[in-house]
């Protein structure tokens, strides 16, 4: 299973290179390095045969991916044009109204560092520096109402063609969002690291999906009901909620490590905080993951 995985990915990232079709910051894949001593540990422990056979499979994953990242940044040429550093640097925001009463922010990126902190007297302040591409924000506002808009915020990363640098290349995307109107946030990145502060906010909804991530979200209790749902793959999730607001989790995971904090387990897969019932705030929590670890914190 390990060599089949391996040579089959390893073949097909050498094929998208050809093409010019990656676009990936590699200096994250590096940090992944102790997955094997890991999934190596794992293997000895389970003995059931599919388990192992998973194990197998990542672990030949995660070696051609190494090994593609070793080849390309040890043989290339630095002073080749196909190679870039500079740094593009970008700004966007737009002005906030009293009647916008719910909004919308959606971020899609490849790799990188995404960060939702702080907040603004605008509808949404974005900063990015990136070499490997533009950033384009969309948005637009509809009327529900004489009184009432909604708006929609939209921030990707465009196509960006031909090889980027491999080692700590910058593609960072900062962004602040107005306290006034109920959001719903969305995050759609690759290898990634996400780190999430919207305790500030009315959130209602919270989706983020993302591949190889280090993931860090905390909320508040603004709104009496806050849904957030991860769907990760070989992840850190951590997820900081307010210890007065009750919270239920449901938690389809493979091999993962759990720990929710103040929660107890109803069933297989489900588990409450001992206020549940009582709180006047709650938060639902739906994870889906691989091999990923997963804490849950009450602050």
């Amino acid at each position: 299973m390990f060599w089949g995985v391996f040579l089959a990915i390893l073949g097909i990232l050498f094929l998208l290179d050809n093409l010019n079709a990656l676009i990936f910051d590699w200096y994250y894949i590096w940090q992944l390095w102790p997955l094997f001593f890991i999934f190596g540990g794992l293997a000895l422990i389970i003995k059931y045969k599919p388990a192992r056979a998973i194990l197998s499979a990542l672990s030949g994953l995660l070696a051609a991916l190494l090994l593609f990242g070793l080849l390309n940044y040890g043989c290339a040429d630095r002073d080749n044009s196909r190679w870039s550093d500079d740094t593009r640097t970008q700004t966007f925001e737009a002005p906030y109204t009293k009647n916008i009463k719910s909004a919308t922010f959606a971020l899609r990126g490849g790799g990188g560092k995404f960060y939702i902190n702080g907040i603004t007297d605008k509808l949404y302040d974005i900063s990015t520096e990136s070499p490997l591409s533009w950033y384009v924000v969309r948005d637009k506002v509809r009327e529900k109402g004489k009184d009432s808009s909604q708006a929609y915020v939209e921030c990707e990363m465009a196509d960006s063609h031909g090889h980027i640098k491999i080692g700590k290349v910058k593609n960072i995307a900062k962004v602040k969002l107005n306290d006034n109107p109920e959001w719903n946030v969305e995050f759609e990145t690759g290898v990634s690291k996400v780190d999430v502060d919207l305790s500030p906010l009315k959130t209602k909804r919270i989706k983020i999906q993302t591949g190889v991530s280090t993931i860090k979200i905390k909320v508040g209790n603004r709104t009496p009901d806050i849904n957030l749902k991860v769907q990760c793959g070989v992840s850190s999730v951590r997820i900081e909620i307010p210890k007065t607001s009750g919270a239920e989790i449901r938690a389809e995971t493979g091999l993962s490590g759990k720990s929710f904090e103040g929660c107890n387990k109803v069933e297989d897969g489900l588990y409450r905080s001992e206020n549940f019932q009582s709180a006047s705030n709650k938060i639902y929590i739906d994870i889906n993951g691989g091999v990923s670890s997963f804490k849950v914190r009450r602050y």
